[in-house]
């Protein structure tokens, strides 16, 4: 199996943390995932390469840590993730109606 190479770039935007990683050959919009962490409060950037890898698109997203971040992870506004469903579908490489959530810990 051949191994696809991935791009990474940081995202720091609109009020959003976190590392897109694409599918380095571009072949038209893909779906994509956001990816969430657990309790560690970091970015699961292995899991959003891997998918990356595998053809997706995927936003390992922050949730909460240092500013801008939220301080804990308590009530934290659901607009906060929808703002980033929302940046990740406007984005010429994604297809809009094929975008998946994951998580792990308390991220899921």
């Amino acid at each position: 199996m051949q191994e696809t190479r991935v791009s990474r770039k940081p995202l720091q935007s609109e009020g959003l943390v976190g590392t897109l990683f694409c599918p380095s050959t571009p072949s038209g919009p893909r779906p994509a995932v956001i990816v969430l962490g657990g309790l560690d409060g970091g970015l699961q950037e292995g899991s959003a390469a891997a998918l990356a890898s595998e053809g997706f698109v995927a936003l390992a997203l922050g949730y909460f840590g240092p500013q801008p971040l939220f301080s804990e992870p308590i009530e934290i506004p659901l607009e906060y993730f929808a703002e980033a469903l929302d940046w990740l579908k406007n984005q010429p490489f994604v297809t809009p109606n094929r975008v998946a959530v994951i998580g792990v810990s308390k991220g899921g």
